[in-house]
Parts: C-alpha cells; structure tokens; sequence
C-alpha cells in the first residue's frame, strides 16, 4: 500500500497503479481520496498544464 500511495502522490493514474501493485482499484481510489492524493494529481496536472479549471 505504500507503494501506491507514493505513485499517487507522484501523479500516476490509478490504473497504472492497479497495474503495478495488483491492488483492487476500489482499494486505489480509497487510497486516493483518504489522504489528499487527489489533491495533489489535480495539482500536479495543473502544473503540467494538463488541466483547466473553470469557474461556472
């Protein structure tokens, strides 16, 4: 489980998580959410320009 906390703290998808640690991805996306990991991707996709926030 640390393994893929520190991936999604890294950025990666939680498929690409699933694929390396073997874990359930209802398991991945707890793991995501529990600890401000999603937080952090969004962040991190920002900072990449992957994302764009809007405000409707």
């Amino acid at each position: 489980m640390t393994t893929a906390r520190n991936a999604l703290a890294k950025g990666s998808t939680p498929e690409f998580v699933q694929e390396i640690t073997g874990l359930d991805m209802a398991v991945i996306e707890q793991l995501a959410g529990s600890n401000g990991t999603t937080t952090l991707y969004l962040a991190h996709l920002a900072s990449q320009g992957t994302l764009a926030l809007c405000n409707s």
